[in-house]
């Protein structure tokens, strides 16, 4: 009798351990991706993947790093060989904030949430009739809930109130619903969404990201870039499409047509955020010409 409880308890703690999630964050071009990760719970995993550049991922430099009881995110040395991954188990519920010691414009946050409101057993994004992203959600159980939210993200880092659905309230039974975004700004073309479940004490809950492509949208390479005159030391922000996994490149020209400097980027599907050095370059203007997957844009910037 006493090897069948070890076994139940053996049992119980593998599937506690099996529910957790890893959830990826690479980290190439100066920038973490995703910036704002999101559907992080406690007991999941934040795993920090380095692909290229001297980089790290510490909270020990930044004020309300993590949560009162939980251990700072600290990857070591940020000149270690690439490709190298780093685990962060996360042990409390809040928000985690971290950078990069070497690139301190290099920022990066999480919010993991504890008990669920919900338990949702799915989270879809298809395209509705008129061309418009449509959610549906499935909740096995719910306790206590008292809406849910779509938030949207243009950025992939900053979300806001898209809309609100009641919510059921207490059920044990799947529960079923939907809402689609008639609001979109078509300057987008990659925008970015999740569900919040909200309970009546106020506490959330955040699902996993799903990306909708705006077939109306403006059909753009280079969404933006700046600042634009580049300051020394600061450094050229640019924020760029990309369909499918590949490169950017950045061909830097002077005036004479003289290619001075040429620069790669890691391209991922959806918005793309990298920082640029150009400050070794004399003061000036000078043409930029990105290339990606044979798309060809130009842009003109000026070092001061």
């Amino acid at each position: 009798m006493k090897k069948y409880y070890i076994l139940v308890l053996l049992l119980i703690a593998f599937c506690s351990v099996s529910r957790s999630a890893i959830h990826t964050v690479t980290v190439s071009n100066f920038q973490f991706n995703p910036a704002n990760l999101v559907g992080v719970q406690v007991g999941d995993t934040v795993r920090y993947e380095f692909m290229q550049g001297f980089h790290n991922a510490s909270s020990i430099n930044v004020t309300n790093g993590v949560p009162a009881g939980a251990a700072q995110i600290n990857s070591g040395d940020p000149s270690g060989v690439n490709p190298r991954t780093y685990d962060y188990k996360v042990t409390m519920p809040g928000t985690y904030n971290y950078i990069c010691d070497i690139h301190s414009s290099m920022v990066g946050t999480f919010t993991a949430s504890g008990s669920l409101p919900a338990t949702l057993k799915s989270f879809n994004l298809t395209s509705s009739l008129t061309k418009k992203p449509l959610f549906s959600w499935v909740t096995v159980s719910e306790e206590n809930v008292d809406y849910f939210t779509i938030r949207r993200s243009y950025d992939g880092i900053k979300y806001f109130d898209a809309g609100k659905v009641a919510a059921t309230g207490n059920s044990s039974v799947e529960r079923l619903y939907s809402y689609t975004d008639n609001t979109l700004n078509n300057f987008y073309k990659y925008i970015y969404y999740t569900l919040a479940m909200i309970d009546k004490d106020g506490k959330q809950k955040l699902s996993k990201v799903l990306m909708f492509k705006n077939p109306d949208a403006t059909s753009k390479l280079i969404t933006q870039i700046g600042p634009n005159p580049i300051k020394r030391p600061a450094e050229m922000m640019v924020q760029y499409n990309a369909e499918k996994e590949g490169k950017m490149f950045a061909n830097i020209f002077d005036l004479s047509g003289k290619m001075v400097m040429q620069l790669q980027m890691s391209a991922f599907p959806g918005l793309n955020n990298a920082h640029l050095h150009v400050c070794d370059l004399n003061a000036g203007l000078y043409n930029v010409q990105f290339i990606y997957n044979g798309i060809k844009e130009n842009k003109r910037i000026i070092i001061q």
